[in-house]
This record gives C-alpha cells, sequence and structure tokens, in this order.
C-alpha cells in the first residue's frame, strides 16, 4: 500500500472522529441548555434550583469552549485530508501523463 493511502486512510478517520465529538458537544450543549431553561422555569417551586442552573450555566459555558475547539479540530481535519487527497490526485495524474509519452521521451537525455 502506498504512503499516501495510509494518510488519506488516517486523515479520514481522524476527520470522523473530529465530528463525532463535536456532535457528541453540541448534543450535551442542547441537554444542559434544556435543563438549565426547566430550572429556570421552576426556580422558585424549589430551593436550591438557583445553585443548580448556576451549575448548569457554568457547564454550558465550558462545553461551548470545548465546541469551539472541536469546530476548529474539525476544520483542521478537513484541510489535512484535502492537502492528502489533492497530492494523491496530482501524483496521479503526473504519473498518467507519464505513461502517455513515448519511452524515449520519458528518459533523460545524457
Amino acid at each position: 500500500m502506498r504512503v499516501i493511502e495510509t494518510l488519506i486512510r488516517s486523515s479520514r478517520r481522524r476527520l470522523e472522529n473530529e465530528r463525532r465529538l463535536l456532535a457528541g458537544l453540541v448534543a450535551l450543549n442542547a441537554c444542559l441548555c434544556a435543563d438549565a431553561e426547566r430550572l429556570s422555569e421552576g426556580i422558585a417551586e424549589e430551593e436550591g434550583a438557583g445553585e443548580r442552573r448556576e451549575r448548569l450555566l457554568r457547564s454550558i459555558a465550558e462545553v461551548e469552549g470545548q465546541i469551539r475547539r472541536a469546530r476548529s479540530a474539525v476544520g483542521e481535519a478537513f484541510a489535512e485530508l484535502e492537502r492528502h487527497e489533492l497530492a494523491a490526485s496530482s501524483r496521479a495524474r503526473r504519473a498518467q501523463r507519464l505513461q502517455s509519452l513515448p519511452l524515449s521521451a520519458s528518459l533523460p537525455s545524457r
């Protein structure tokens, strides 16, 4: 197996892992926001709900930071995959051009 194919497979795996992580963080953030909203609605009913809501809000802020970092990581992984795919495509075109040349034209002159 050629090195570039291994790099492409590895980059695809990394991109998929980063996307999965991002999706999980977005889902977690949605759940935390829904919990905070429910607590806000019933805040007068329960003692200590305000403290729980504050903890949830801190957690939401932390997860939002993780989401920003995960989005950046997805972008980096995508760019890496694009670079490897572009290199593979370029090499394939170059190899195809070399095959279409007459044998004497592909040899360096001395």
